[in-house]
């Protein structure tokens, strides 16, 4: 009897294993990897159908980002004021410029005026430092323009490290608000300064050989030393525009947690039986002989010695990460401080926050006493009309430099006239032209809702 039923049964093919989808256990359920979609740029195919907010967040991936990005703004650039405020730079010279810096020596900067729904209204300086990353600073208020204000310093926090490309971007989405390009242009770290009251830095001699030192590299430096004299060459910003980047002795720190948090003012009497170990993580390791971290003056001077991962290194990391999926992406970004494509090889820390303020003396200003207060005007250099350089240039050139440098008096000057950030409901494009509700529109984006309480520095 029972060997009926067992011929039956295997006539019936039921005595075969079971399949493999009926032994994967129930609990817990099996996890779907998240890929992201690679889109290449296919003469015949159009791309008018890719979010660029997906782009610049790293769900999609393109092959040529300024050729996507160039065309897709040139279709959103709306006209020309007849006043010409602000000034504008044209797709052409915007591709220019990038294509210009897309070597190991490029210095490419870029501003971006970010309305986030959570971090609100702030203003991201990205400065290039290699061939494909940038850091990245958060300044709240955006730039100072006024020498006189009685607010002249800015909270500038530094976030990820970025890809180059991201200095193309101009998006919005309702997840990350919109992103408008307030300025762009190169950038130049000054190696010799002027002597000021107003900073307690000494002025750095500068020999032949730091001549010829690329621009990244000196930022690379100066950022080392967390010193940055800074001159941004822009089309917004006026001429000869330089800040002053500082890192107070509280947020001197080369240590990149992988749990992020945010820097605290150390105690005036910390107990000395009590010292936090600190745990080193990618891509920045200390070196066996490097001296342990302190707020002193002497050990800001002479910061510790830090030794990044390799290129290739990082790279593994982030294939490996991309096969694991979404979250394992998130902890290499935390782990590295760096978005998936960029390197943080210049030893950048998330939220350690820098002291931003403007450079009066290198931006033309002199300190002056005017009704007994002392007050910061445009320098003079002199009567104008025996500049030799200026034979070089037609009449309608000389005419026009002459009414931006020369005073009533006739005099030569420099610095510039006080400007204000005004913020996301005034402030327009350089490249298109576009206010942040003109890039919501134009992206699709509806009922965003941003944080309040923004408010521009006037005083």
């Amino acid at each position: 009897m029972d060997t009926v039923r067992h011929s039956k049964i295997e006539e019936a093919g039921l005595n075969s294993s079971p399949p493999s989808s009926l032994m994967a256990p129930i609990s817990p359920p099996r996890r779907r990897i998240a890929r992201r979609e690679k889109v290449t740029e296919d003469p015949g195919r159009e791309t008018s159908n890719i979010e660029s907010a997906a782009i610049e967040s790293g769900n999609q991936e393109i092959v040529n980002h300024l050729e996507y990005f160039s065309s897709r703004l040139r279709h959103q650039t709306r006209l020309a004021p007849p006043s010409g405020v602000p000034p504008r730079i044209s797709i052409a010279e915007y591709r220019e410029l990038y294509i210009r810096n897309q070597t190991r020596r490029g210095h490419h900067f870029i501003i971006h005026q970010h309305d986030h729904p959570v971090a609100g209204v702030h203003y991201d300086l990205r400065l290039q430092f290699s061939a494909t990353s940038s850091i990245s600073f958060a300044i709240m208020y955006g730039l100072p323009g006024n020498p006189n204000s009685q607010r002249p310093n800015r909270n500038a926090t530094e976030t990820r490290v970025h890809n180059l490309w991201n200095h193309l971007v101009e998006t919005a989405s309702p997840t990350t608000g919109s992103l408008l390009i307030w300025d762009t242009g190169e950038y130049e770290v000054l190696t010799q300064v002027t002597k000021s009251k107003e900073t307690d830095s000494e002025p750095d001699e500068q020999s032949d050989s730091k001549l010829h030192v690329p621009e990244n590299e000196k930022l690379v430096e100066a950022f080392s030393r967390r010193k940055i004299r800074l001159r941004l060459h822009g089309t917004r910003l006026p001429k000869g525009y330089t800040i002053y980047l500082r890192l107070p002795g509280f947020n001197n720190t080369n240590v990149t947690s992988s749990t992020t948090s945010y820097p605290q003012r150390h105690q005036k009497k910390p107990p000395r039986k009590r010292r936090r170990r600190t745990t080193v993580t990618a891509p920045l390791s200390r070196t066996e002989t490097a001296p342990p971290a302190s707020s002193s003056a002497e050990d800001e001077s002479t910061p510790d010695t830090i030794t990044p991962l390799s290129t290739a290194a990082i790279a593994a990391a982030a294939a490996a990460a991309a096969e694991l999926g979404e979250e394992a992406t998130d902890e290499l970004i935390r782990r590295t401080n760096a978005y998936p494509g960029a390197t943080n090889s210049i030893g950048s820390v998330h939220q350690r926050q820098w002291f931003l303020s403007l450079d009066r003396e290198n931006s033309g200003f002199e300190r002056c006493i005017s009704n007994g207060k002392a007050v910061w005007k445009q320098r003079r250099r002199g009567r104008s009309g025996s500049n030799s350089s200026s034979k070089s240039k037609n009449e309608a050139e000389v005419k026009h430099d002459e009414e931006e440098t020369r005073d009533a008096h006739g005099y030569d000057r420099d610095g510039f006239e006080p400007f204000v950030v005004a913020g996301r409901n005034v402030e327009r494009s350089i490249l298109t032209g576009r206010t942040a509700d003109d890039v919501m529109m134009d992206e699709g984006v509806q009922d965003f809702i941003g944080r309040k309480g923004w408010r521009a520095v006037i005083e």
